[in-house]
């Protein structure tokens, strides 16, 4: 596994109310315990395939109660390592010349790879530029100078582990 999500119909009946799931990795070294309120999920740095054992914490006042209904469950996900988003077809008018543009956030070991489909053949596009946004954040610029088709559409393929997961945002594609 490398995601956890606790799913929980609670209730709190007061400020002083709180509900919290210990999650102990039974098979894990060093501390393999993590606290997560209802519905918060954890990308864990390393994949994890031993037992978990899951305890709910509840917390009151004499005035304030914490309510669990039964039905608990632990979500357990698996990212994959590499993933490809596609975007729908879109006309190109004409233009030759295509520049793709997104914001990026890549951890060491984590990558990103442009194509770009001219209605026959998938064909990469080559990093042209990139601009810093944030700490955390590249704006990069593909272009590809020889566009011939009608209609285009942009794969953007992920490449990542666990630990390392790529984030991609604000992308477009101009024609020129």
């Amino acid at each position: 596994a490398s995601d956890l999500k606790v799913l929980a119909q609670t209730s709190l009946l007061g400020g002083g109310a709180k509900i919290m799931f210990r999650l102990t990795m039974l098979d894990a070294e060093g501390d393999p315990s993590i606290e997560l309120a209802p519905w918060q999920s954890v990308s864990l740095a390393t994949r994890y395939t031993g037992d978990v054992r899951i305890e709910a914490v509840l917390t009151g006042t004499v005035n304030d109660a914490p309510v669990l209904f039964r039905g608990v469950q632990l979500v357990v996900g698996d990212v994959e390592e590499t993933a490809s988003y596609i975007t729908r077809a879109f006309n190109s008018n004409g233009g030759t010349t295509v520049t793709l543009r997104y914001s990026v956030n890549l951890p060491a070991g984590a990558a990103v790879a442009a194509a770009i489909h001219d209605g026959e053949t998938w064909t990469d596009v080559a990093m042209d530029s990139t601009r810093t946004l944030s700490t955390d954040w590249t704006e990069r610029t593909h272009v590809l100078t020889d566009f011939d088709g009608e209609v285009a559409r942009v794969r953007l393929t992920l490449t990542g582990t666990t630990g390392a997961r790529p984030r991609v945002a604000n992308l477009s594609a101009i024609f020129v």
